[in-house]
């Protein structure tokens, strides 16, 4: 154990630099780590090592519920709705090049119909990018998943419907990283950017940062959005479980980013508290 714990005081100490700010390691990434090592050491146990080490139950990888964001119906409507031109990039992004207008124009678009297929069907980015015609029929979109190898048959939404009808929009193309980048964009020019609380472990220390909420969008916030909105509109949770392919409601229930206000609100026209 002199390893795990050698390196892990070495991670808590060390420092990275973001924004001209020193930030320590969180502990989803340290535990990140240790989880790569452990698969390292499994696969390669017996033909380059002997250690066991990281078998111990005390060779932990360490791993916290992170706060993270989804998009009301409306924010996604708000998205839906956007109409991406030159002058939408002139007024947003003043450091774009005439030259590279036309292709910035673009990539926005691109990047918002991707991010629209996963806020209408809560498909992970591995999957969604994998839809071809032959997975959708006139009611439902039918996949089996890549992570768990389920399969799930989802009902089309109204408006991922339209998108189907305008453009042939399971042929786009686009790395995660950019894709990222541009969601936090279109997140910007929709108006997205009230102020958001997220909290992590970092250097063993709980810190609180204040962002806008654009800045913390990512293609995970579509399939969190997904699940959210549907919960609110009265779906079952276990419906729920099993449009997004989870084998554990406890997961589908980490996916819900339902605070406990959001929660009683839900159920207050319940019969019970109208004393019916």
């Amino acid at each position: 154990m002199d390893f795990y714990n050698g390196f892990r005081t070495h991670m808590l100490t060390k420092t990275y630099t973001i924004k001209d700010q020193q930030r320590h390691y969180s502990k989803n990434y340290i535990g990140g780590l240790f989880k790569m090592i452990t698969k390292f050491m499994n696969e390669s146990a017996g033909e380059l090592h002997n250690n066991t080490a990281y078998i111990d139950k005390r060779f932990k990888k360490e791993k916290e519920e992170t706060d993270s964001i989804y998009l009301t119906k409306k924010e996604v409507q708000k998205i839906f709705d956007l109409n991406i031109t030159a002058e939408t990039v002139q007024t947003f992004f003043k450091n774009v090049r005439p030259s590279g207008i036309t292709r910035k124009v673009k990539a926005l678009n691109n990047a918002r119909l991707i991010f629209l297929v996963g806020c209408y069907t809560g498909l992970r980015i591995s999957d969604y990018s994998r839809i071809e015609d032959f997975n959708i029929d006139k009611e439902l979109i039918k996949i089996r998943t890549q992570k768990t190898n389920k399969i799930v048959s989802i009902p089309i939404h109204k408006n991922f419907r339209t998108l189907l009808n305008k453009t042939n929009i399971m042929s786009i193309k686009m790395s995660d990283q950019r894709l990222n980048d541009h969601i936090k964009e279109l997140g910007l020019i929709a108006g997205i950017t009230d102020e958001v609380k997220i909290s992590k472990t970092e250097g063993g220390v709980i810190n609180t940062y204040t962002y806008n909420k654009n800045e913390c969008i990512s293609t995970h916030t579509a399939r969190r959005s997904f699940a959210t909105n549907l919960y609110f509109s009265g779906a079952d949770i276990f419906v729920i479980k099993d449009l997004l392919g989870h084998s554990k409601i406890e997961t589908t229930i980490k996916y819900l980013k339902v605070s406990i206000e959001e929660n009683a609100r839900r159920i207050a026209d319940n019969s019970f508290f109208k004393g019916e």
